[in-house]
Parts: C-alpha cells; sequence; structure tokens
C-alpha cells in the first residue's frame, strides 16, 4: 500500500512540474514576442489568450481529475486531453509563425537586457539562432512535455482506479 502511494505522490509531483515547466515556456516566448519583436498584431495576441485560457483550463481539469466524484474524473481526463493537445498545437503553430523555419531569427540578447539600442547596434551584437535548450528547440521541448503530461495523465487514472479496485476488494474480503 506504501508503494502504491508513493507511486501517486512521484505521478503528482511530475504534473505539477510539467505545468510549470510549460508556463515557463509560454511565458518565455510571450517575453520574445512582445519585448523583442516590434509588431503588433491582434491575431496574435488573441492566440496568446487562447494559449493561455487552454494553459489554465489544463491545470483545473488536472486538479478535478484528483477532487472530483468518480463519475466526473473520465469526463475531465478528456478534457485535459483536448486542452493540453490544443496547448500544444497553439504554441508549436506561435513557433512556426514567430520563428519560422525558412529564416533564422535574431535574438537581441542586449535590447532585452538593457531595454533597446538603435537597430544597428543591436542588428550587430545578435547571434541569428533559435532559442533552443540541448540542442533542441523549446517550442518542441514544450509540445514533447504535453504529450508525457497526457501518458502521465492517463497512467495517473489508471493506477487510481486499480488502487480502487483493490482497495474495494480487499474491504470486501475482511467483511
Amino acid at each position: 500500500m506504501l508503494q502504491k502511494s508513493i507511486s501517486k505522490t512521484v505521478l503528482k509531483s511530475l504534473s505539477i512540474s510539467h505545468f510549470l515547466f510549460c508556463a515557463t515556456i509560454f511565458f518565455t516566448l510571450l517575453y520574445l514576442k512582445i519585448y523583442v519583436s516590434h509588431d503588433f498584431c491582434i491575431l496574435c495576441l488573441a492566440q496568446q489568450m487562447i494559449m493561455l485560457v487552454l494553459f489554465v483550463l489544463s491545470g483545473v481539469c488536472l486538479a478535478l481529475i484528483k477532487f472530483s466524484p468518480k463519475v466526473l474524473r473520465a469526463f475531465n481526463v478528456v478534457l485535459l486531453l483536448v486542452a493540453t493537445v490544443g496547448l500544444g498545437v497553439a504554441i508549436y503553430h506561435a513557433d512556426l509563425q514567430y520563428f519560422s523555419p525558412q529564416q533564422q531569427v535574431c535574438v537581441p540578447l542586449n535590447a532585452v537586457w538593457y531595454g533597446g539600442g538603435d537597430q544597428q547596434n543591436i542588428a550587430n551584437v545578435c547571434q541569428n539562432t533559435r532559442a533552443n535548450f540541448l540542442g533542441i528547440n523549446l517550442v518542441i521541448w514544450s509540445v514533447a512535455s504535453f504529450l508525457f503530461a497526457i501518458i502521465l495523465n492517463v497512467a495517473y487514472l489508471i493506477t487510481d482506479v486499480f488502487i480502487c479496485r483493490a482497495s474495494s476488494s480487499s474491504t470486501s474480503k475482511k467483511a
């Protein structure tokens, strides 16, 4: 029984760390878009708000899976899967829109850190790279993280069902 509770705790903490990771990626992309790029786009802003709403919905659904009645858990899992996949697709689309693979993106770190500078200076200093971590694009990390979260949440649901069955069968044997 102790091993089952430890595995549930590990799954919960991994899910929480996943959402913190995705929040970091989302707000990093938002920061780069707003402060590094100088264009303003209503549709881009709407897309960012949709991403934020889907992110919040994912977190709420994750909480509801744990605390809702058993009847609503399957519905919350489906809602969580839709929200996480939708958010992953939205972030990937934002990556293609803002960091197009056809053209390299210049990230002027000195402009970000020091709050500006003339365009020629920025163009001379910045490097033509895509934002990445360990050689993999940050957005691909984010989409992979959402897929990992889906696997974690399905595993959480399955272990929860087996724990409920095991506890109900042990209770019926005692009676």
